[in-house]
């Protein structure tokens, strides 16, 4: 027999409700940060302590006063329920959240009182007091509040939730200093003219860390500032903006490509948009077809035929509009995000082409189903103003009228036409840093469907060689198949999982090599924390370096093909180096790899490493143009039959193509 159904008492009740309010650290700062913000506060002073998970917060902001301190932690007892619209919190809940999860000091003044009070508790419940200063220490030590301000100190947040506690600390200290600058970006896109100082408790060298020190309360380009201060962007920003009835966009747009997408932001009506997948990877072919993702800035001497590493544009934009137009449901009557990407899309194009980038190259467009008339081609209404004075890339409304109606329906009622594959056989003849196998394109409605039994011996007939460059054959099946195959492309195949066993294989006896001259390179903060966090990574496969003074990296080994290729050329091994450490930072990769497994661990090699395989196979294998015997080509059928993945070549591109079907 059960037990009689009682309600949960009120703690309980309290640390379940708290939970679902706050349930990070970067989310405690930034509801604190928030609530200074809402009160006003220009200056801003924050320190952490990570390995207690602590935080103290002061701000210069118009204070509590004694009888409202007293309420200020109870459930649902705000003092911006007048203004909602105009402050971020009103519900009056991130106190009490913070004060069931924490051990919670508030002390704070007012302009009328001479004296700061603090929030006590005692058997009669909490009550305001005058504050001594003696009674606080050590890091945390309250300062002087001046005329007005409050001070909030949370000690040892989630100590009674040791679960959530745990999964906090075990999380690298770099990841949570990037979701705290994260929170601050979040809190300031609404008024960034502030002065803020965030300072990490270091107890082995008993000192404060910097970790953001920005000063933006007389500074014209605040957001540019911003983005620096918080996450160390060395890239010159443009402001654009964009008007299209009730919607207004603003922002600015780096003017060098970074290599890591993070730092892309969209904020609507001050909140922060989370960019889907499809939207984002639109918005960055717009930017690389353009060829702006390319630019180097001429640094790296250093060429390769394959992409070792990958750069984006950052941005910061702001969106405002009326609050009852949805952006944030998923709501067929709604098209207002379908707008403000069509005005984001214009406005990205007028920016790259005062930058000089050919838009008229853009591949994308040609597989892109779209209503509106072709972004390459100049409207009537297109006059488009840049004031070279302050650069501001301005679009007008005229620009965006007949671009931005009925989107939402139209993109889903046109499909593409299908590509047809009308290089295969009459394309010019390759050459080394060129084969023909990597620009054809393939789009066939046919399911591929082979599998490496069709490739054993029995299973299929080889024809004859066609123009020295494909072999025809037929596969033994149900219904008959006629298919080529590419001749390079196969032998490439080969030969690059070969190469792939054989470099996986060395790394059992570490295939790092001493450099002659040691290469140095400098990191930003972040940068430098992911380089000390997989540092084991990297030394597994051959690279090995030194972090000096915390921002300088020092290459003391490198495996021999990537040697040969960087000849000391810092710049492509910065870039490289990075991309694979964003890589495992952002899981594209693993970091822990298992060496007995060749095929899995190739995927997640430096991408780099990967590129110089590819091209190594490419150069080695064998060219259109090469006559074949018939054992050379039963030889190659029998290899590819061998390999992991037969039909497609180190690019990508497949080995095999169906031709028709014998009935």
């Amino acid at each position: 027999m059960g037990g009689t159904i009682v309600k949960l008492d009120e703690y309980v009740t309290n640390q379940i409700r708290s939970h679902t309010i706050i349930n990070s650290i970067d989310q405690v700062i930034k509801e604190l940060l928030q609530n200074s913000l809402d009160a006003n506060a220009t200056d801003i002073l924050i320190k952490l302590d990570l390995s207690s998970l602590s935080i103290y917060i002061q701000d210069n902001g118009h204070g509590i006063s004694p009888s409202d301190l007293e309420k200020v932690t109870l459930q649902n007892h705000t003092s911006k329920s007048d203004h909602p619209n105009n402050t971020f919190g009103y519900k009056g809940e991130a106190l009490f959240a913070l004060d069931a999860v924490s051990k919670l000091t508030i002390v704070s003044k007012i302009k009328e009182y001479n004296a700061p009070y603090k929030l006590v508790s005692t058997e009669c419940g909490r009550v305001a007091q005058i504050f001594d200063r003696n009674d606080t220490s050590g890091f945390f030590q309250i300062g002087d509040l001046e005329q007005s301000g409050t001070i909030v100190i949370a000690n040892l947040v989630f100590n009674n939730i040791p679960v959530r506690k745990q999964q906090i600390l075990r999380t690298p200290t770099y990841k949570l200093l990037e979701s705290i600058k994260v929170a601050i970006l979040e809190s300031l896109i609404k008024n960034p003219r502030i002065k803020l100082e965030v300072l990490l408790i270091n107890h082995e060298k008993y000192q404060l860390d910097e970790v953001v020190s920005l000063n933006n309360k007389y500074i014209s380009s605040s957001y540019s500032t911003m983005l620096f201060k918080l996450f160390k962007i060395k890239v010159k920003y443009e402001p654009v903006c964009a008007k299209f009835r009730d919607i207004k966009i603003t922002g600015i747009i780096g003017t060098k490509p970074v290599i890591t997408k993070k730092h892309q932001y969209v904020f609507i009506n001050n909140k922060l948009f989370d960019l889907s997948s499809d939207d984002s990877t639109f918005l960055n072919n717009l930017f690389g077809s353009a060829g702006f993702n390319a630019e180097e800035g001429g640094s790296i001497t250093t060429k390769t035929p394959g992409k070792p590493f990958y750069k984006y544009p950052t941005f910061l934009i702001k969106v405002k509009c009326l609050r009852n137009q949805s952006i944030w449901e998923n709501s067929m009557q709604s098209n207002t995000w379908d707008i403000i990407l069509k005005m984001m899309e214009r406005m990205f194009q007028k920016f790259l082409e005062t930058k000089g980038y050919d838009v008229l190259k853009r591949k994308n467009w040609k597989n892109t189903p779209s209503p509106f008339p072709s972004p390459t081609e100049k409207q009537k209404g297109d006059n488009f103003i840049l004031n070279t004075k302050v650069k501001l890339g301005k679009l007008h409304e005229s620009e965006l009228n007949g671009l931005v109606s009925n989107h939402q329906y139209a993109k889903k009622k046109i499909q593409p036409l299908p590509i047809i594959p009308s290089k295969m056989l009459n394309s010019p003849k390759p050459t080394i840093s060129h084969c023909l196998c990597h620009d054809q394109e393939y789009n066939f409605n046919e399911s591929l469907d082979f599998t490496r039994d069709h490739l054993l011996p029995g299973n299929y007939k080889i024809i004859n060689q066609i123009d020295k460059k494909f072999i025809m054959m037929t596969l033994k099946e149900e219904q008959m198949r006629v298919v080529i195959l590419d001749q390079h492309a196969s032998d490439e195949r080969i030969k690059v999982e070969e190469f792939y066993r054989e470099f996986v294989d060395s790394l059992q006896n570490n295939p790092g090599l001493r450099l002659q001259s040691p290469l140095s390179f400098e990191l930003n903060i972040h940068e430098s924390s992911l380089f000390e966090q997989y540092h084991e990574n990297f030394n597994t496969f051959g690279i090995n370096y030194q972090i000096v003074d915390g921002s300088v990296i020092t290459v003391t080994h490198l495996p021999l093909i990537l040697l040969n290729k960087i000849n000391s050329d810092v710049h492509f091994l910065k870039d490289s180096l990075i991309q694979h450490v964003y890589d495992l930072n952002d899981h594209i990769k693993k970091s822990k790899v298992n060496l007995q497994d060749w095929f899995e661990t190739s995927y997640h090699l430096p991408r780099i490493i990967i590129e110089l395989l590819n091209s190594k196979a490419c150069r080695s294998a064998i060219m259109f143009g090469d006559e074949l015997t018939m054992d050379d080509m039963h030889r190659l059928v029998d290899g590819l039959s061998r390999c992991r993945l037969p039909f497609q070549c180190a690019h990508g591109r497949p080995s095999i193509v169906p031709l028709a079907k014998i009935e």
